[in-house]
């Protein structure tokens, strides 16, 4: 992968949790303010999408299990 292209890529995928726990910050003396109760929404959000999106990609993904591990899984059936 080129550097650029990482780089890039992790400061975009960092780039909403930074924003979201920076507002969270600020508001952190009124935990009832909407600033902080948005951000805390978005930032449950933000980690449901991740947790999904990475769950879709494993099992596309995923390693496919190698002749060992099949010929041990039918020997315990």
């Amino acid at each position: 992968m080129p550097y650029l292209d990482f780089v890039i890529g992790g400061v975009l995928g960092y780039l909403p949790s930074m924003v979201i726990t920076t507002v969270m910050g600020l508001c952190l003396e009124d935990p009832a303010s909407p600033g902080f109760i948005l951000s805390t929404v978005l930032f449950i959000l933000v980690q449901a999408f991740a947790a999904l999106g990475f769950s879709l990609w494993w099992k596309h993904h995923a390693p496919k299990s190698s002749p060992m591990e099949e010929s041990d899984n039918e020997s315990a059936q």
